[in-house]
């Protein structure tokens, strides 16, 4: 039943593994139901409620203060990508799983990239993204999940 919500999207990364879960624990609290096990069913409902609001905010955290971040960014041209690469060298930061590409937008041509940066200490992401829109070259840059 749950199995279609379940994705494998780039990178390995799997994608609609709660949802799945989340029905699945529906469905047994259906079946709690309609055999008339009303208070294992409320019991099960409250208790997933709360697992699954808990995690979600313990990974919002965790992710949002982590030292690797996954990010694309979009540069003015290939000297951007340069500087800002230097830039991370000089932090101390560490980039691994680098892809760029050409993007054209209107009679411009742009560099894309998307890679994981891994900081020497945890940051709040927001911030530390905020850091990287000030260097020279980079046309837009936001973190990818």
């Amino acid at each position: 039943m749950g199995a279609g919500t379940i994705i494998v999207v780039g990178r390995n990364q799997v994608k609609g593994l709660t949802t799945a879960a989340g029905l699945w624990a529906c469905a047994c609290m259906g079946l709690a139901i309609g055999i008339g096990f009303y208070e294992g069913a409320i019991i099960s409902c409250v208790f997933v409620f709360g697992v699954m609001t808990g995690l979600h905010n313990m990974d919002n955290y965790v992710q949002a203060n982590s030292k690797v971040m996954e990010i694309y960014v979009e540069f003015e041209d290939l000297s951007g990508l340069t500087s800002f690469l230097k830039y991370l060298k000089d932090k101390g930061a560490k980039v691994s799983n680098m892809e760029v590409q050409k993007i054209k937008r209107g009679g411009n041509q742009q560099v894309g990239s998307i890679m994981t940066v891994r900081l020497q200490e945890k940051y709040n992401h927001a911030e530390q993204l905020l850091e990287f829109n000030k260097i020279e070259g980079i046309h837009s840059i936001e973190e990818i999940s």
